[in-house]
């Protein structure tokens, strides 16, 4: 499969010619297919989706707000939902050595060597009596870690790595946030909408979460059946292992046209706010009647949608550096406007932290700011290992002041930890252009 981008003179001639291979194709097929591009182990996604339902080719989800044609890094974040673990190459931030094809079993089951050196020993335990320790079973897990397993790829929102954390290092079993934070922007309207992998996030919204302990994926799922097979009658029988089957008071005629499907009214399909051409369940349960009255106490109209905040979804009580943290994140890869700027100033105000953590975070609210001069008036303490983004960010702050040998010093910092990343590269070189 190959992608071709061209374009027309006035003349009708072909003034630009660009055909691309296609690598990989990402996606169940259930919504969309995405493509991914590999140019010696660098990968990028492809410009162009194939929407399945609609059965309709599009521009890849973004591209028509941000076209960044075939220059759309991905990297170990995106891949690590997507997939199994990559080999990432050292270095790098989106290439790689080595790409499995799918899902694989220690993504929801942890590390297997333990278990499968058991059973080669004939140390086999029957399941149907007691756990065997050597693997882990989603299901036996407490709730909250059993959420925190499927919210790894099914809470989609914007993901802050903890210091000295990589998106491989969280293991089934684990809390998510002792490796990363999630956040996502709230509005006023948040109730109403939703993004594509929000599952986790709009379950938590739903009464029937709240008020049963037991209550999560597993319930309703069968991660090893596609849910395009799975028989309605899973799902209605997950409702009423609490609800009893006269207890639904909608018409018998409104009833019957959804073939007494719980999920068909009080969990619709709906369109999402950041995919187009596709219509997706919402996890947010609740009663028909209830879906158009707002969930959230505000003094603002509802048909006024207006910012609220951000919100981390994965620890309960985030500090003030957290939260500037994620509101620098939010600005980056979501939502650039002044707003999350202030508010991650207004936090990191409050922040208390030791200056090896807040530095390097006030350096990246200067760098957007494009406050140079605060950058260069930083008094960074003596043996503080600068990490390669803070070492880059200052560089930016030196070339823009016009102190190149200092910028290369900077340059050459971040390299040192990231020597196959594409851009700092390019601006190492760029300050030995004449």
């Amino acid at each position: 499969m190959y992608v071709l981008e061209y374009r027309l003179g006035d003349d009708g001639d072909t003034i630009h010619h660009r055909l691309e291979k296609i690598s990989y194709i990402v996606g169940s097929g259930q919504h969309t297919n995405s493509h991914i591009i590999n140019e010696n182990g660098y990968l990028y996604q492809a410009p162009v989706t194939w929407y399945t339902q609609e059965k309709r080719w599009d521009l890849a989800p973004g591209f028509k707000e941000n076209n960044s044609r075939f220059g759309r890094w991905l990297t170990d974040e995106c891949i690590t939902c997507h997939n199994h673990l990559p080999e990432q190459v050292p270095g790098s931030m989106n290439r790689f050595s080595k790409m499995p094809t799918g899902i694989e079993c220690e993504r929801c089951h942890g590390p297997g060597k333990l278990h499968v050196e058991e059973k080669l020993r004939g140390l086999v335990v029957d399941t149907a009596k007691q756990a065997d320790y050597s693997i882990v079973n989603p299901r036996r897990l407490p709730r909250d870690l059993q959420m925190d397993l499927c919210q790894r790829c099914h809470l989609q929102g914007v993901a802050v790595l903890n210091e000295g954390k990589t998106f491989f290092d969280f293991k089934p079993g684990m809390r998510l946030s002792e490796v990363l934070n999630v956040y996502l922007p709230r509005y006023t309207d948040s109730h109403e909408h939703f993004i594509m992998a929000s599952q986790a996030d709009r379950l938590r919204m739903s009464e029937c979460f709240k008020n049963s302990p037991e209550l999560s994926c597993i319930t309703c799922h069968q991660p090893h059946r596609s849910v395009e097979i799975t028989p309605a009658s899973q799902y209605n029988n997950a409702c009423l292992k609490c609800h009893a089957t006269n207890a639904c008071t909608e018409k018998p005629e409104l009833r019957a046209s959804k073939s007494d499907n719980c999920v068909a009214c009080h969990m619709p399909k709906s369109g999402s706010t950041d995919i187009p051409h596709v219509r997706i369940t919402d996890h947010r349960i609740g009663l028909p009647s209830q879906r158009d009255k707002s969930a959230m106490t505000t003094t603002i109209a509802p048909q006024k949608k207006a910012f609220l905040g951000i919100q981390n979804l994965t620890k309960p009580n985030p500090s003030p550096l957290d939260m500037a943290r994620g509101y620098l994140a939010m600005h980056d890869k979501y939502i650039a406007s002044p707003v999350m700027l202030d508010s991650a100033a207004f936090y990191l105000s409050k922040s208390k932290e030791k200056p090896e953590q807040l530095l390097p975070v006030k350096v990246h609210l200067m760098f957007l700011k494009q406050d140079w001069e605060g950058i260069l008036a930083i008094k960074f303490p003596d043996g503080m290992k600068l990490d390669a983004w803070t070492a880059y960010r200052v560089g930016e702050a030196c070339m823009n002041k016009g102190y190149a040998e200092s910028a290369l010093h900077y340059y050459d910092l971040a390299v040192q930890d990231y020597p196959l990343h594409l851009d700092f590269l390019r601006k190492k070189a760029l300050r030995y252009w004449p």
